[in-house]
């Protein structure tokens, strides 16, 4: 595995990848029962269910090694500080930047993304939720180096990296696939013909039938040509975050930060962009990787029970909320 991130890091540095990893989530589905367990509310990335590490600090080890420890941009939700504090210091390298509120998974992103612009015009980008499950991290990793390379190589392209599903799950969104593979270089890679978040469950089964695949979130693309995308669906948005782009690593007030998020909509990733352009996505399914959104007690525990993983929540406790 040292190997393994030591050559991606040199791949990164080579490429000036960078990595944006999205953690501002509150985690409202599972508070109830982490509240029994820990006997306080904590959004889920800051929790360490199994071993001595937090999902956030795994997804940050996935993170270093697609692009390197100084090219990380990790971006939080308001009031988020004391978990990365308590009970310990959380091992987030890189820049952490805070939102002042949240105004949906689009417009956190589009905040990082300003401040990687700002630093790196020509960044390649490498996006990560901090909540996911992902195993085994170093096939993971060969799927988000093939990402990054098929999104420079389709320059006006985003890439997602899709999981194969096990089930009809109701709770996840949904990729159709179309057309032939990409390119040898990419197997499996391939067109988008639609997106479908939290399909009904007649909806899912026949995505199911039909060879659909889960969007994991992870997505790969030029950070210009995103921003582009991302302007010409939500001009105003972008117009609003666009003085940040001048200003070296977009640092900017915090009070100016929070004047300026009292103005926004709130833009859902899924919903409000890449569901609208699935004639500009491709999808890369991962083989051999096992991936799970632990947003539910049950698949948090369903997973752990299949790799016989060593919980450090009381394995009696009621896992449904």
């Amino acid at each position: 595995m040292e190997k393994k991130e030591d050559g991606m890091n040199q791949h990164a540095q080579s490429r000036k990848i960078w990595a944006l990893v999205l953690a501002g989530g509150e985690g409202k589905r599972m508070e109830p029962w982490i509240r029994g367990w820990l006997g306080e509310a904590r959004p889920k990335q800051y929790c360490a269910f199994t071993g001595e590490r937090t999902m956030l600090e795994h997804t940050m080890e996935r993170a270093v090694a697609a692009a390197g420890s100084t090219r990380v941009v990790t971006v939080i939700g308001k009031g988020h500080w004391r978990w990365l504090d308590e009970p310990r210091r959380l091992f987030v390298p890189g820049r952490i930047v805070e939102q002042p509120e949240n105004r949906g998974t689009g417009v956190g992103l589009l905040l990082g993304l300003a401040h990687i612009l700002a630093e790196d015009p020509e960044a390649d980008i490498l996006v990560l939720p901090s909540d996911h499950f992902v195993h085994s991290s170093s096939r993971f990793l060969d799927y988000a180096a093939a990402a990054v390379d098929l999104a420079n190589l389709r320059e006006e392209s985003l890439v997602m990296m899709a999981a194969r599903p096990d089930r009809a799950e109701t709770e996840y969104g949904w990729i159709e696939p179309r057309g032939r593979i990409v390119s040898g270089r990419y197997p499996g890679a391939r067109g988008v013909a639609r997106m479908l978040e939290k399909p009904g469950r007649a909806r899912a089964r026949a995505m199911y039938e039909e060879g659909c695949l889960w969007n994991t979130m992870v997505l790969a693309f030029r950070g210009r040509a995103f921003w582009k995308l991302f302007e010409e669906l939500h001009p105003w948005v972008v117009g609003r975050f666009d003085p940040l782009l001048g200003v070296r690593g977009g640092r900017v007030d915090g009070e100016a930060l929070a004047a300026l998020y009292r103005t926004l909509p709130e833009v859902d990733l899924s919903r409000d962009v890449l569901q609208r352009v699935p004639a500009r996505s491709l999808v890369l399914p991962m083989e051999g990787v096992l991936w799970c959104d632990w947003g539910r007690p049950e698949r948090l525990k369903a997973t752990v029970e299949e790799l016989g993983l060593s919980a450090n929540y009381p394995r009696e406790a009621e896992m449904t909320v």
